[in-house]
């Protein structure tokens, strides 16, 4: 008898200009810990940029490419007919476009599925299991069939492989905080990246270094890249960086937007001024305030400047806040995140849930 075939995951997120490239990014997590457990990880995505393509790759998962998404009919039958020809176990759902009706597809035809979802926005879920890694996800009220598991909260933190070398490293808190990084997530539609450099222009600039942190579809790059090599500002421009955890263990402080890039901070224990893109961010950094793990700067596009920078530096000269922060963003995000999911969805049903 030959060996048992592998079990197949099969994950259906996108990446873009408009989106981001968080969900892909997450779900990458997700895959690197099932195949870590002898499983097979199949992408089925919208996906213009080869970097991200690459990097699903060289992890060892297979990538196909889909050209029409969901309202589009054709999105549907290429997962279903994806999740049948690889005889997938599990099919992942992870991206705000994927309604009720695309949920119900895919469990009418009997596939076990797994729904990533930070805002409970839809009118039913039709999931075997939900999962929610924000702080505030259990004030949330899903519609959902009593017997879906949940999991929620930041036990559940999708973090690449690539910070699992870092778990036992120990953030040490300069007294004098001087390095400062900024991300703004893949995208940046918007170029809230552009907000902040004017409001660290306001900031003595030979004593700050600061290094901002670009995605792989910012469509921005070109504007940024003058304007940095213009500014008198001490900025350096990073383009699609390989080693974000190294990049992160240099900083002393942070300037981040809520979601994927927040969590992978707080796991590296990096002070942070967090801010909200979108309007379902913005429960999650009221409560990260509250819990004194951030520094919420609220909704972005509203913030002045000036805030912004008065802001980061009562951070930068608050050693103890520092301190706090540190240890507290370690507590939330303890990096065995993926790992707990990928062994709920392998143990699934063995145990009768």
């Amino acid at each position: 008898m030959g060996s048992p075939p592998h079990p197949t995951l099969l994950i259906r997120a996108d990446a873009s200009t408009q989106i981001g490239s968080g969900h892909l990014l997450r779900c990458l997590a997700l895959s690197e810990a099932w195949q870590s457990r002898g499983g097979r990880s199949v992408f089925l995505s919208a996906c213009d940029t080869e970097s991200l393509r690459r990097r699903v790759q060289a992890t060892g998962a297979q990538f196909i490419p889909l050209q029409e998404t969901h309202p589009a009919a054709s999105d549907l039958q290429n997962t279903l007919s994806t999740a049948r020809g690889f005889n997938a176990d599990w099919l992942v759902l992870d991206g705000y476009h994927f309604d009720s009706a695309y949920h119900e597809g895919i469990k009418q035809r009997g596939c076990r599925l797994m729904v990533i979802d930070d805002t409970a926005h839809l009118s039913s879920y039709f999931a075997d299991i939900i999962l929610n890694q924000n702080l505030h996800a259990g004030t949330l009220s899903y519609n959902r069939h009593p017997s879906t598991k949940m999991l929620l909260g930041p036990e559940h933190v999708l973090l690449r492989s690539e910070f699992r070398s870092w778990r036992r490293w120990m953030k040490e808190i300069a007294h004098e905080a001087r390095k400062v990084l900024v991300t703004t997530g893949g995208a940046d539609p918007e170029n809230v990246t552009l907000k902040i450099i004017r409001s660290l222009e306001r900031l003595p600039s030979h004593y700050f270094k600061v290094r901002i942190v670009v995605g792989p579809v910012n469509p921005h790059l070109d504007m940024l890249r003058q304007i940095v090599g213009t500014t008198t500002a001490n900025i350096e421009l990073m383009v699609d960086v390989a080693d974000m955890p190294h990049l992160m263990g240099w900083a002393d402080v942070a300037i981040s937007a809520g979601g994927t890039t927040f969590w992978e901070l707080a796991f590296m224990m990096v002070p942070t001024c967090v801010f909200a893109m979108a309007d379902n961010q913005l429960p999650g950094l009221e409560l990260l305030r509250e819990s004194g793990a951030a520094v919420s700067l609220g909704w972005i596009q509203s913030a002045d400047e000036g805030a912004l920078a008065t802001a980061l530096l009562d951070l930068l000269h608050d050693v103890n806040r520092r301190r706090e922060m540190s240890m507290r963003g370690r507590r939330l995000v303890d990096g065995g995140g993926a790992a707990r999911v990928a062994e709920t969805l392998l143990a699934y049903g063995s145990d009768g849930s």
